[in-house]
């Protein structure tokens, strides 16, 4: 429990100390979406380094201002060019959460499959090939079939191709076969064994720690995650690949 606090202690020290401050300014801003600024968002870095966190992102909605100068001793401890003499203050925003959602409404409406729903209400769903467990579904995979003649219409099947579309098989479906909505689920997007980012929110607190998933989970999805500096099991919520949000007690 000792090296617990003394690890979330540091943890606050180092958020605290990162320079930015609320931003003010009316020029362009650089957008995120997840909680944290990485190199690869400030500056000209790529792979793996693109990855290294600079500081928190501010809330969701909200801009702040980088010391150019302190990103710039990051980037450049890791290799990467970064003007010594740049000096304004860089511009970071994050997406509010209207504007993710906004965003995905308009990706869905966009990749909306041909022929979406059947050409009569006699024909039924199925995939133009054996599908087997596990595989996540295409638009191309998706066909429509007539009813079988002189049998009962199978129940719970799916009416509309971009329900299905992204979903994950649970069991094996042959070619020209009927299947149900209950065939299909959501593909998780932290696998067992993931590293997690576990994020604790109250108020204008937010701690971040490191752990490891302990099951699959989707997104929005309850998840256990390991806490990699003090053992325990979290209970969290799936709030991005590779990120979970801590319940509050």
């Amino acid at each position: 429990m000792r090296n617990s606090l003394f690890h979330l202690t540091f943890l606050a020290a180092m958020i605290a100390c990162v320079p930015f401050a609320r931003a003010e300014s009316s020029e362009e801003a650089i957008t995120v979406s997840g909680p944290w600024i990485t190199l690869g968002d400030v500056a000209e870095a790529s792979g793996p380094l693109a990855k290294i966190r600079v500081a928190p992102s501010p809330d969701p909605g909200q801009s702040i201002q980088l010391d150019p100068q302190f990103v710039g001793n990051i980037a450049r401890e890791n290799g990467i060019y970064f003007s010594s003499t740049e000096t304004d203050p860089i511009l970071v925003s994050r997406y509010s959460e209207e504007d993710i959602i906004q965003a995905k409404r308009a990706a869905e409406r966009a990749a909306l499959p041909a022929q979406n729903s059947p050409p009569t209400p006699d024909h039924l769903m199925a995939f133009s090939a054996d599908m087997s467990r596990g595989d996540v579904v295409s638009a191309e995979d998706l066909i429509w079939i007539p009813a079988p003649e002189n049998r009962l219409r199978p129940t719970g099947t799916p009416n509309l191709k971009s329900n299905i579309v992204g979903k994950e098989l649970k069991r094996s479906v042959r070619a020209q076969t009927a299947f149900r909505i209950s065939d299909v689920h959501t593909p998780a997007l932290i696998r067992k064994g993931d590293p997690v980012t576990l994020t604790y929110l109250k108020g204008a607190l937010r701690l971040s720690v490191d752990g490891k998933a302990l099951m699959d989970a989707a997104q929005d999805a309850p998840i256990r995650v390991l806490n990699n500096y003090s053992k325990r099991t979290i209970d969290a919520i799936v709030s991005g690949a590779g990120e979970a949000r801590v319940l509050d007690r």
